[in-house]
């Protein structure tokens, strides 16, 4: 069993949202997390086919309801990261993301929203320059994206959550 809903999301922690069909970079940042022993310091919630599938890798993701409430909990401002694919994702996902200042790591060649390939790139460099407030990256390494996702959420996090607000 694991936590469902808008609620379920502590935002006490930095917040990394995935949206998609693709589990790999859910899974990784999982996995990033844990190897660096940050895992129980951040929120991990998904929403679409990705969410389910996140939580059945790990039961501590959150599945934050269903898509049709996308567009609702991006305009929160509660992800501090938010992390897509190719799938159930909205064509305006980078405007609405850089409305609230939430970098936006796509992880598919097929919705790459205009982002620059930050694929080969060092993962410190694509951290510092989302940290300083790049829009977001292209990243097609699941376990790199995982890497990015995760420091940028715990970076950016001070600086995002007086920023936070929930919109009804």
């Amino acid at each position: 069993l694991v936590e469902i809903g808008f609620g379920s999301v502590d935002t006490e922690k930095p917040v990394i949202l995935c949206i998609g069909h693709n589990v790999a970079p859910g899974s990784e940042i999982i996995d990033y997390a844990r190897k660096k022993g940050v895992y129980g310091d951040i929120e991990v919630c998904a929403l679409c086919c990705t969410a389910h599938d996140i939580t059945r890798y790990s039961n501590r993701a959150k599945i934050v309801g269903p898509m049709s409430r996308e567009i609702k909990f991006v305009r929160s401002g509660i992800a501090d990261v938010i992390v897509v694919d190719e799938q159930c994702i909205r064509t305006d996902i980078l405007k609405e993301a850089m409305k609230v200042e939430s970098p936006l790591i796509s992880t598919s060649p097929k919705a790459m929203h205009g982002l620059p390939d930050r694929t080969e790139d060092d993962a410190d460099e694509i951290v510092r320059d989302l940290l300083n407030g790049a829009a977001g990256a292209l990243i097609l390494d699941p376990e790199k994206a995982g890497e990015v996702a995760v420091r940028v959420a715990v970076g950016i996090f001070g600086k995002r959550r007086k920023a936070r607000k929930i919109i009804d």
